[in-house]
């Protein structure tokens, strides 16, 4: 597994055995943190030319509706451009950030292959399928 991106709140890696991105949240994100994550998933898919990506959000915290409306309206379009096409999402136990994720979930899934799983383990043994 090659780091391609850490700080204190999110890790982005690579698995180069499988050829997927690995992109977790450490902490509850800034809501420029949490940009700054969106943007550096978007730099690994186009630098290790992979659309596949696992998604862990268990320590995403609750996302504010302007940063949901940048994800659906900014981030997803560029994310799909730069080769995005399929996702794997470990849903958090949270009502909140499982809602909040839900409701990007629902936009993404009209131009991504995605899923929903409770461990990383399941979300990869998936994405190596697709």
């Amino acid at each position: 597994m090659k780091v391609f991106f850490e700080k204190d709140y999110a890790r982005v890696s690579y698995n180069s055995t499988n050829n997927i991105i690995i992109y977790e949240w450490l902490v509850p994100p800034t809501e420029q943190e949490f940009k700054a994550g969106c943007e550096q998933m978007i730099e690994a898919i186009a630098h290790f030319k992979t659309g596949k990506v696992v998604v862990d959000t268990r320590e995403q915290g609750a996302l504010a509706p302007d940063l949901l409306e940048w994800m659906t309206t900014d981030w997803l379009s560029r994310a799909v451009a730069a080769g995005y096409t399929h996702g794997a999402i470990i849903l958090p136990t949270d009502i909140f950030t499982q809602l909040a994720v839900d409701e990007i979930m629902d936009m993404v899934s009209k131009k991504v292959v995605s899923r929903n799983f409770d461990d990383m383990s399941e979300a990869i043994e998936w994405i190596k399928m697709q």
